[in-house]
């Protein structure tokens, strides 16, 4: 006969909602129940703004990792997602709450003329990418530093300066000039350990976990702070026995370059909530 049953609760039992994946140039837009999630990876505050105004009464939620705007348009920011910064998760947050590796940092004073240029351009071409002593300095400094080291570049000629100064069979020079059927391979090295010297330009910035590195130099002299924190980014993930990640940048004496330095070292202060 039938067996005695208890009704414990009931539950309405929701249709499966169809999701539609809008891909445009690789960049894939997902929409289900109403909602649209669109990544708006590498878009301008101008165009996040325009779009912004065209929603009307629409709700807009707007996830960045860096949310602040060292370029004067958090203003603009907040008028289009509200206010990013109330919000703001610092570097030492993540740190404390163990979802990234800390990190020390450390600086090194090269030589330079301070006045001698009269343009930006000249003065980089001369004082980063081919100062050869300053390019010796940056292959010494990731020779002794716990390995895989990662290089950052600005300039593809600097990458293949300083790629001369280290060991050919341990080095690799990621760019966007390496053809798309090689990048598979190399990058899968460099996820498994294989080189000791990881040097790459801004295809690396973004968008790429890497836990294996445990050093990170830049080699360039960038004051962004959208770039500073995402190259910073590259080398914080956790893996086994990575307790501390060392950061290394240098102090070129050179009035543009002074200035750069000292903008990365409040970013830094920033972020690690040093007084």
């Amino acid at each position: 006969m039938f067996q005695k049953f208890k009704v414990v609760g009931i539950k309405k039992i929701q249709p499966r909602l169809k999701t539609y994946d809008i891909e445009v140039k690789d960049n894939h837009n997902f929409f289900v129940n109403g909602i649209l999630s669109s990544n708006c990876h590498l878009a301008s505050i101008n165009s996040i703004y325009k779009i912004a105004m065209l929603m009307g009464n629409a709700k807009i939620i707007g996830l960045s990792g860096t949310s602040w705007r060292a370029d004067g348009n958090t203003i603009k920011m907040n008028a289009a997602l509200g206010y990013a910064t109330k919000n703001n998760i610092k570097l030492k947050t993540l740190i404390d709450l163990g979802y990234l590796c800390d990190f020390e940092v450390k600086d090194f004073e090269v030589d330079g003329i301070i006045d001698k240029y009269s343009t930006y351009p000249e003065a980089y071409e001369e004082q980063i990418t081919n100062n050869i002593e300053r390019n010796k300095l940056i292959s010494q400094i990731a020779k002794e530093n716990k390995k895989p080291v990662l290089i950052f570049v600005d300039k593809l000629s600097h990458g293949e300066n300083i790629a001369t100064l280290l060991p050919t069979s341990k080095t690799i020079f990621f760019n966007g000039t390496l053809k798309k059927r090689d990048r598979g391979e190399k990058f899968e090295k460099i996820l498994n350990g294989y080189y000791d010297y990881v040097i790459a330009t801004k295809v690396f910035q973004e968008g790429v976990n890497i836990p294996i590195l445990y050093s990170l130099i830049y080699a360039g002299s960038s004051k962004s702070s959208i770039r500073v924190i995402q190259q910073l980014g590259r080398v914080l993930r956790l893996h086994k026995n990575k307790d501390i990640v060392t950061v290394i940048h240098f102090k070129d004496n050179c009035k543009w370059f002074k200035n750069h330095y000292k903008e990365r070292c409040e970013i830094f202060k920033w972020e690690k909530e040093i007084k």
